[in-house]
């Protein structure tokens, strides 16, 4: 079944599937593409082969059905095969008649004599020299065997290829984007991977997946605010805290005055403010300054109780 708690890269997945289908270069190349990352090849002796799609989205089926009766002449099947590891998911498969798949290969640019088997593995450079069929092959690797993840969570689009000539191939296409990409093996995977929200943008958007890059957009913005809040909180906070602990040394000072002179004794200015500091704990400099009268500004309060420190330390050392 299709999965029913849509996540980010289902959304991407379903809307590349609706890509527009113009040039025959370009789908070419998204074929070939598609055909090689999802693992459709089998060797059947000399000169012949099998060729398949594997998909698990009924979109994305419906998509390189399509293709390949528009720009190949061929009719597929479909199949669909309900697999238990993947927790019942629906699993298709495109197959053409089996007279039809070596002029497919030949097409494809996958047939090369000299090569074992006779069959290529990347694409000639000859069908993604342009920038448009650059694109198509990425995006018939991505649904193929890309994913990405939760933009909520983390920036990361990757491709798992199985054959590390197909993933240095990705890499290159990508570097003639001006998209730098980094791999990596996992198990018996070449994974090509991006972990930039700046350039996942820029990828997604030559795929053609306009609405997931707007939707990328927001979820950006909505993070940065969010930082830039915290950011602010814990500023906040933190100078809270401050005054806080200033608040607490002035009214110690203040006590310990009190206990051996008495503050009553203390200069007019000075006995003004450590009555107010004692009425008003909380206060910062600022705005202990507004109610005294007349009112003080933040460096004559702060002058003022920098003197008061000065007494309470030389009553403590006499």
């Amino acid at each position: 079944m299709e999965k029913k708690n849509k996540s980010f890269a289902y959304d991407v997945r379903e809307e590349l599937a609706r890509a527009p289908k113009k040039r025959e270069c370009c789908a070419l190349a998204e074929v070939a593409a598609m055909v090689l990352s999802s693992s459709g090849f089998t060797y059947r002796g000399a000169g012949k082969y099998g060729l398949s799609i594997h998909t698990d989205s009924a979109s994305v089926a419906s998509r390189y059905l399509k293709l390949c009766e528009r720009f190949l002449a061929v009719r597929c099947t479909l199949q669909s095969v309900v697999s238990a590891k993947l927790g019942e998911r629906v699993r298709y498969e495109i197959i053409p008649p089996e007279e039809s798949v070596a002029r497919m290969v030949d097409a494809l640019g996958l047939y090369d004599p000299d090569a074992p088997f006779g069959m290529r593995f990347t694409l000639p450079e000859s069908m993604i020299e342009k920038p448009c069929c650059k694109a198509a092959f990425l995006r018939g690797a991505f649904l193929g065997c890309g994913t990405v993840g939760d933009p909520m969570k983390s920036y990361q689009l990757e491709f798992a290829f199985g054959d590390e000539p197909l993933a240095e191939q990705a890499v290159a296409v990508l570097d003639g984007l001006s998209i730098p990409a980094k791999r990596t093996i996992r198990k018996t995977q070449s994974v090509v991977y991006i972990r930039d929200g700046d350039l996942m943008s820029e990828l997604l958007s030559r795929l053609s997946a306009f609405k997931a890059v707007t939707d990328l957009e927001s979820i950006r913005v909505m993070k940065e605010v969010r930082m830039q809040i915290n950011r602010q909180v814990n500023c906040d906070t933190s100078n809270v805290e401050k005054m806080i602990d200033a608040s607490e040394q002035q009214l110690a000072a203040i006590h310990f005055i009190d206990k051996r002179l008495g503050i009553d004794n203390l200069e007019e200015p000075l006995r003004i403010l450590a009555h107010a500091r004692r009425d008003y704990p909380d206060l910062s400099l600022s705005d202990l300054g507004e109610v005294l009268n007349p009112p003080l500004s933040k460096s004559g309060v702060n002058g003022r109780m920098r003197k008061l420190k000065l007494i309470a330390e030389e009553l403590a050392n006499p």
